[in-house]
């Protein structure tokens, strides 16, 4: 797999250093542009490098059961962590679900990933006549 250096090279002929400069700065910014070098210097991450759902699900549910763990060797802030994490897991439960909603999937499809009914999800995550989305 080539660096960026490598391509750089590649494309424009000249040995990356700091002691060389590009002549064309333009054609450099449009080539990096094009590249998705951000500008804190590095590649964006692709969706295909992010890490998969169920790799961060099974992540959250070790941290969780270390928690557990801990709590149930008498440290009382272990407790207290783990109920924060699930007040945190029920505010992104429900922008989740509120997004896939405002993506297009109705209540029903999102009741049945839930294991609850329509009515169920609709009055937990759906918003009532005059109640603001939390931002």
């Amino acid at each position: 797999m080539s660096t960026l250096a490598d391509e750089l090279r590649a494309e424009f002929g000249a040995a990356v250093d700091d002691s060389v400069a590009i002549a064309d700065v333009d054609a450099l910014a449009a080539w990096l542009i094009k590249r998705g070098v951000g500008r804190r210097g590095g590649r964006r991450r692709s969706r295909r490098e992010r890490p998969e759902s169920p790799e961060l699900a099974q992540a959250s549910r070790r941290f969780a059961r270390a928690l557990a763990a801990r709590a149930a060797e008498g440290d009382d802030t272990a407790l207290e962590q783990l109920v924060e994490v699930g007040r945190a897991v029920d505010v992104a439960l429900g922008d989740a679900a509120r997004a896939m909603h405002g993506f297009g999937y109705s209540w029903t499809e999102i009741g049945d990933r839930l294991g609850i009914t329509r009515q169920a999800a609709r009055q937990r995550f759906g918003t009532r006549l005059g109640e603001e989305v939390r931002a």
